[in-house]
């Protein structure tokens, strides 16, 4: 008589079977749609003439800048 593994059980193989694109899709797909946090500065300081300095900053990451440009009224 033979034993029942979880291997050899039809149902387990159907199961598996249906879960595991599942699995590999979404266990792929977070790595390849997760976008890395690199946060800017944006700092606006009224001077007492009624001007303001405006500083934007963004980090550099092998000598690359994120392409993102503030546009002010």
């Amino acid at each position: 008589m033979r034993s029942a593994t979880a291997a050899g059980n039809p149902v387990w193989r159907g199961l598996i079977s249906c879960l595991l694109p599942f699995v590999l899709l979404f266990g792929v797909s977070t790595a390849v749609f997760a976008d890395e946090f690199r946060p800017a500065m944006l700092d606006i300081n009224e001077r007492e003439d009624g001007w303001v300095d405006v500083t934007w900053k963004v980090p550099v990451r092998q000598n690359k800048t994120v392409d993102v440009t503030p546009v002010l009224p």
